[in-house]
């Protein structure tokens, strides 16, 4: 990281904690749109083929997915520090 520091890019580590996949998908799901670069072209290609993991009845494992998400755990670390704004309470609270 010392490297890119050092060429300008604004960085810094992201917080790996130690638990679930699950717990952490359980974070990407509380945003309803994420947007993503159109230049980000693997991006796309892997969440579409991302699936969750069957055990041997066809039924899914939720804490375990068909391939490793590379890209599915750089979206957790990018948005693990934001918070999901509740539009609908604000709205109502006018």
């Amino acid at each position: 990281m010392r490297f890119y520091q050092q060429e300008g890019f604004k960085m810094v580590g992201a917080k790996k904690y130690q638990g679930s996949r699950l717990q952490n998908t359980k974070k990407v799901k509380r945003f309803k749109h994420i947007y993503c670069s159109t230049k980000c072209v693997n991006v796309k290609k892997e969440l579409k083929d991302l699936t969750y993991k069957q055990n041997e009845k066809g039924e899914n494992i939720y804490d375990e997915f068909n391939i490793d998400p590379h890209t599915l755990s750089a979206i957790w670390y990018a948005l693990d520090g934001y918070e999901v704004a509740d539009y609908k309470r604000h709205y109502h609270s006018r």
